[in-house]
């Protein structure tokens, strides 16, 4: 398999594996928004707590105020029958409220005149706030909440009757609805800045800058060892790009270190190459001269064989012959004195 078919078939399975992909700057966009998200939104339901909790002790704190002033007589019983002036102190819609005296008997009023306790229940709360307690409850009919208060009313330190109020909790609803509206607004708003200024921060100082590395390294891959990455990060980004850029320096001059190295190999290879030609076009011709001799001493032979058997008038095979046979008796003689 080559290389391509190699890169090739890891990109195919990496994309069936991955359906999608998130680049480093939107990760690093990810983790850092979502823990700002999540603090904003603890912070925002702290806060929205807080405020319901402040609403229900002003609440607490108009109601004693209001005691007071009629403890104190700058504001009559009567006003006790003013539902809109209790509205206005309160700040809060008025269900109903009254004044109970010590005999538990309903003395003022904002409803009509009669009223009579509606449990007993109510009765035991009033003869607690007689015997000076202060007595407080919340009190969940059908969906909406309201709050109950029966505070002592005190004159020479002595409880001359108990104050009854019965409070929904519409209009601190509504302030606390706004307030948590405002809040959502201003989350919303930070949320924005720091959109902004993450993907700022991330984008110039990180994304760019890999996105150089990135580059530095295609060019590389392609063999182009001069290429040089410019980061001025101030931070290991930098270092990095430092870095990469003496790796390239010094494969550029590792290549052109080996390619001196493969040049003076070549030139002793050939140099080599013509030397062995040389000696085997030497060689050639020592075998030439070699078989031309022996061609000449064959036929010199044959000529002296000839000659001898003129000589003696035997034929040529029969003289070939005894000498056969007297080398062959030489050879077996020289065979037995060893």
């Amino acid at each position: 398999m080559s290389e391509d078919d190699w890169q090739n078939s890891v990109g195919d399975a990496g994309q069936a594996q991955t359906p999608f992909k998130l680049n480093i700057g939107t990760k690093i966009f990810l983790f850092t928004l979502v823990p700002i998200v999540l603090v904003l939104v603890f912070i925002s339901l702290l806060t929205i707590q807080n405020k319901a909790n402040t609403e229900q002790t002003l609440m607490e704190n108009r109601i004693a105020s209001f005691v007071g002033l009629l403890e104190s007589g700058e504001l009559s019983f009567e006003s006790i029958k003013d539902k809109a002036l209790l509205e206005n102190l309160f700040q809060e819609k008025v269900i109903h409220a009254k004044l109970i005296d010590r005999e538990q008997n309903i003395a003022y009023s904002t409803q009509t005149a009669g009223d009579e306790f509606s449990s007993d229940d109510e009765a035991d709360l009033v003869n607690q706030a007689l015997a000076g307690y202060k007595v407080a409850y919340t009190r969940q009919d059908k969906g909406s909440t309201t709050f109950e208060w029966y505070y002592p009313i005190l004159v020479d330190k002595r409880v001359i009757g108990v104050f009854n109020a019965e409070l929904s909790y519409e209009r601190s609803n509504e302030r606390i609805r706004q307030y948590a509206l405002f809040i959502l607004f201003l989350d919303l708003v930070g949320v924005i800045v720091s959109l902004g200024f993450i993907y700022l921060l991330i984008n110039r100082s990180l994304i760019s800058n890999i996105e150089k590395l990135k580059e530095a390294t295609e060019e590389l891959s392609k063999g182009n060892l001069d290429y040089k990455t410019d980061i001025r990060s101030r931070d290991e980004l930098e270092e990095l790009g430092f870095f990469f850029n003496r790796m390239g320096k010094d494969l550029n001059v590792s290549r052109l270190k080996l390619e001196g190295y493969s040049k003076e190999l070549e030139v002793k290879v050939q140099e080599r190459t013509r030397e062995l030609q040389g000696k085997n076009e030497e060689l050639e011709k020592f075998n030439k001269l070699a078989i031309g001799r022996e061609l000449k001493l064959v036929k010199m032979k044959d000529k002296i064989t000839e000659l001898e058997a003129q000589l003696s008038g035997k034929k040529v095979g029969s003289v070939k012959a005894e000498k056969l046979k007297d080398i062959s008796d030489r050879m077996r003689k020289q065979g037995k004195k060893r």
